[in-house]
């Protein structure tokens, strides 16, 4: 085993095995596994303890439609796992939950080192809602889907239980936050796994750890190689992606100050202080939101029919969420699939992301040692102080 290369290992249900092995071999204490809500499209996450649960495959849908709404497996890790402070994880997760999962560490809010992180080749995320209806069109039976997978930047190829169906990715089926994201390789992981033809998984080794540990687990069966191979779809969209973000920036700057004011007023003078954003954001953690906090009090005076209870202004509530994470934002885009007035934050965050980054070299989620340029010497300042 050698790090920085490819192995072949197959159909996921050997991705499956190696996680077992994980298990079984005492190399961590759970994983970080799924399970379905609703649908087969809406996952949520669950801890794995016991190897035999491992059964069902789940990868090829997490690959293509992440975790549902509010749920990511940064946020699982945090809330239920007590940041892998006390026990060691094993998790597969999208690019950006492996950049939470780094600024959460800089926080002491999850322990990066007990977490063995295994990153997917992120051929980006499906809008389900819409792709459901698509279906429906299509005459596809959900309960007839064996497996799925994007096999072109405008297909998607279903494999049924009586034959194959491929669909064209249309009606802005991928989420608009994804198609900016050059990002959908990680390097701050263990190990990596794409799926460069449908059901043919390429694991690649990235860190010394994850190196050690297949070597531990004895892996020969299920991983051949090493290959030459490169995720030529993630490539073409890691391209395409950088080619929109670069447009829309440009059109941004271009604006006047009076226009882009505007345009921001016009985006979020319909937010309606639900605070799913917040929910769902992966690196939004404090015990003691004063967001959260008045817009409790709001509603308990609305119930009580308390005159004048809207306190807190829309906007205001929205730049006060934007000051406190705009410089260790992962764009992720939750905030944005979130919104039930459909709220596109994300695009703002991405904005004012590209700023930091010229500005400060610093890209949220880049490299553990590197801090926010905002609030980083304040971290610092408490992390001296805890050690004293």
């Amino acid at each position: 085993m050698e790090l920085n290369k490819s192995y072949e290992i197959g159909q996921s249900k050997n991705i499956i095995e190696l996680l077992k092995r994980l298990l079984t071999n005492n190399i961590v204490d759970s994983v970080v596994w799924f399970q379905t809500k609703k649908t087969r499209f809406s996952l949520s996450p669950k801890e794995v303890s016991n190897a035999d649960e491992l059964s069902e495959d789940f990868i090829s849908r997490y690959a293509l439609y992440n975790y549902d709404r509010l749920d990511s497996a940064a946020n699982f890790i945090r809330k239920n796992l007590n940041g892998a402070k006390n026990k060691k994880v094993a998790v597969i997760a999208k690019p950006c939950d492996i950049r939470a999962l780094i600024e959460l560490h800089k926080l002491k809010q999850v322990n990066f080192d007990n977490i063995f992180k295994i990153s997917l080749e992120c051929p980006e995320t499906i809008n389900i809602k819409k792709l459901t209806k698509l279906l429906e069109k299509e005459g596809i039976d959900e309960n007839s889907i064996v497996s799925e997978s994007r096999i072109d930047v405008d297909k998607l190829k279903f494999t049924l239980n009586n034959g194959e169906k491929v669909i064209e990715l249309k009606d802005d089926l991928i989420y608009l936050n994804c198609t900016r994201c050059p990002r959908k390789i990680n390097t701050n992981s263990d190990l990596t796994i794409g799926e460069h033809q449908p059901n043919k998984w390429i694991l690649n080794i990235i860190s010394e750890k994850g190196k050690e540990v297949l070597e531990k687990i004895n892996v020969n069966d299920i991983i051949s190689g090493p290959i030459e191979s490169e995720n030529k779809l993630v490539n073409t969209l890691i391209e395409i992606s950088q080619q929109n973000r670069e447009s829309d920036f440009k059109k941004l700057d271009e604006m006047s100050y009076e226009d882009r004011f505007k345009l921001f007023y016009d985006t979020f003078k319909n937010c309606r202080k639900c605070g799913s954003c917040i929910n769902a954001c992966p690196i939004c953690f404090c015990k003691d939101c004063d967001l959260q906090r008045k817009i409790k009090q709001e509603r308990a005076d609305k119930k009580a029919g308390i005159p004048n209870w809207e306190k807190m202004d829309r906007i205001l509530f929205i730049l006060t969420k934007m000051g406190h994470m705009c410089d260790n934002c992962i764009e992720c885009g939750k905030c944005s699939q979130v919104c039930p007035v459909n709220i596109p934050s994300a695009n703002f965050y991405r904005y004012i992301n590209d700023k930091i980054q010229k500005k400060f070299d610093y890209v949220a989620g880049r490299d553990l040692n590197e801090m926010p340029p905002r609030s980083g010497p304040e971290i610092k300042k408490l992390l001296a102080a805890l050690q004293k």
